[in-house]
């Protein structure tokens, strides 16, 4: 009796599969797990005010919400910016990796030449086109969707990680116009992008939902070519 062949590539790609699901599970539960801890500190602070500032005369209440100012303004502000903004960058960087695993899956299954590290674009960009142009993978109009957002987070943290969050020129001009779709994000007089505590769960979601589309495009095409060891 001739044993059962084994399609490597469906060994890899459900490998893929598993990989990219359980860790945008445990990037959603961190970030929840931050946003929950920022939320705490400050409810904190504030109930430690209220406790300590109405008992005082009012001359002592102004110096006494004075000397609270400053950690108001961290817990409130910096602390999110900086914290969502590291979070950001991470998540970013792991939808790079397991989308430059689908590329390799993808030249493996559609026997192409060219490898996505060919093409001009970098990082995100470059394994979009890559699958799209070059392995011609078919994506419906939500999917498209999905694909230009990832190409605005793309721009979104290279302005984070190289000028603080200030993009400048085309890059400044395309997120104010991104903003009009996106209401989980905003740019400052000074053109500072700040997240809010939803904009975070947008960039897995738009993952997931483009990740399901690779993934069933690279299933199809399994199933259409002969079976490889």
């Amino acid at each position: 009796m001739q044993a059962k062949r084994i399609d490597s590539r469906k060994i890899r790609l459900s490998a893929i599969e598993s990989l990219v699901r359980h860790d945008l599970m445990d990037m959603r539960e961190f970030v929840d797990l931050s946003e929950r801890l920022l939320k705490e500190e400050l409810n904190a602070l504030t109930q430690r005010i209220d406790e300590r500032v109405p008992g005082l005369p009012a001359p002592d209440q102004e110096a006494e919400l004075g000397w609270f100012d400053d950690d108001i303004y961290r817990l409130s502000d910096i602390f999110p910016r900086i914290q969502r903004y590291s979070l950001f960058t991470s998540l970013l960087s792991m939808i790079e990796q397991h989308l430059r695993s689908f590329c390799r899956s993808a030249k493996q299954v559609c026997e192409v030449e060219l490898s996505a590290s060919d093409l001009k674009e970098h990082g995100i960009s470059q394994s979009l086109d890559y699958l799209i142009k070059v392995c011609h993978f078919q994506i419906s109009r939500t999917a498209k969707s999905e694909y230009d957002h990832l190409k605005m987070f793309q721009m979104m943290r290279n302005a984070i990680m190289h000028n603080n969050g200030r993009p400048s020129g085309k890059a400044l001009t395309s997120i104010k116009q991104y903003q009009k779709r996106n209401p989980h994000f905003d740019v400052t007089e000074r053109n500072q992008i700040t997240l809010s505590s939803g904009f975070l769960y947008t960039v897995i979601g738009s993952a997931e939902m483009f990740y399901k589309t690779l993934l069933a495009e690279l299933e199809k095409r399994i199933r259409r070519s002969p079976t490889k060891t």
